[in-house]
């Protein structure tokens, strides 16, 4: 396997994990709506799209936003916030890791970076704990580069 040249982004800010959803039926209505069950989620995955996007301008004045349908590797590091309270070395307690992974995945396909999280197949994440001024999530993606007569599976 090939490898291309890492992208590497900065978004600060305290990661905030995808959460659960709600279901609420209206029975004036009869509607039912699904509402997440974290209110900071949201804009969380935007503040995290939004940093995508503008790194990747940044750093690719002209170009637009790759789409990229390729596989692709992802490693990073959450940086949480420490509680004040907190004595522990290593943040292992909530937020989950793999929810907080969710988020991240999200947020690359909505800034339109990659198609599709199902592109992603190798992925290495860590959470620590940081000063609340710097607290937020460094991550780097990589895409496996074409190799030449590959087709691809529907």
């Amino acid at each position: 396997m090939q490898w291309t040249k890492p992208l590497t982004f900065w978004v600060p800010g305290e990661p905030i994990p995808k959460g659960s959803w709600n279901t609420i039926h209206n029975p004036r209505t009869g509607r039912t709506s699904v509402i997440p069950n974290n209110k900071r989620e949201h804009p969380w995955a935007a503040t995290v799209a939004d940093a995508i996007i503008w790194q990747y301008r940044r750093q690719h004045p002209g170009q637009p936003m790759p789409h990229d349908t390729r596989p692709c590797y992802v490693q990073g590091v959450f940086h949480l916030p420490r509680g004040k309270s907190v004595r522990r070395a290593l943040p292992s307690v909530k937020p989950d890791i793999d929810k907080l992974t969710r988020s991240l995945f999200d947020s690359l396909t909505r800034s339109g970076l990659i198609e599709d999280d199902a592109r992603i197949v190798d992925q290495h994440l860590a959470k620590c704990y940081a000063d609340p001024v710097h607290a937020g999530v460094e991550f780097q993606i990589q895409w496996l580069a074409d190799e030449p007569g590959r087709r691809e599976e529907p």
